[in-house]
């Protein structure tokens, strides 16, 4: 834990990386909220409403949050946000340094995507899981599961948080290697 706070500290202190940060979190929490939506949000994208009041719809469709999710949801998309952010900080960081991609780096892409296949509203389940399987079979697995596909969330959470320490760890064996010289 302690590699990851010392390398998340050295990186953010940076004001790219954090500004990465902060608008990959943001980013990513948006797209979340609307996820569930994408069908009424394309809909009102392309009818004859103004342009302002398009505008209007989509921010009050952030609303949304607290409406499609129950409060695991939105705790469970807080934290996808953030282990999203610092991972992509994280990650560009390190390979700005390094000159080939490493392995570990393929377990961050590989949360990331697992979280937002986690991401949905309890009724409807997962919308990305949904188009890759089908609405049927999405529907029968997601039934099985007991918090209803909230478990691929929490598997993303995972794998982003073991990305996170690869990384961390690896940002901080160059420095003792720089340090020795």
């Amino acid at each position: 834990m302690k590699v990851v706070y010392t390398a998340s500290i050295q990186v953010l202190k940076r004001r790219g990386y954090f500004v990465l940060f902060v608008f990959s979190f943001i980013v990513f929490l948006i797209f979340s909220i609307y996820l569930p939506n994408l069908g009424f949000l394309a809909k009102t994208l392309f009818s004859s409403y103004s342009f302002s009041s398009k505008v209007k719809i989509f921010f009050f469709s952030l609303g949304a949050f607290q409406t499609n999710f129950t409060f695991f949801g939105r705790i469970l998309v807080l934290v996808l946000s953030f282990l999203f952010a610092l991972n992509l900080s994280l990650l560009v960081f390190y390979l700005k340094r390094a000159v080939r991609l490493k392995k570990e780096s393929g377990s961050g892409f590989f949360g990331a995507l697992l979280g937002v296949l986690g991401v949905g509203c309890t009724s409807c389940g997962s919308v990305i899981l949904s188009s890759v399987l089908g609405v049927s079979t999405t529907a029968g697995f997601l039934g099985v599961l007991p918090f209803s596909g909230k478990e691929l969330g929490v598997l993303g959470a995972f794998f982003l948080s073991y990305s996170i320490y690869l990384s961390s760890k690896k940002i901080m064996e160059k420095d003792e290697c720089r340090a020795s010289f």
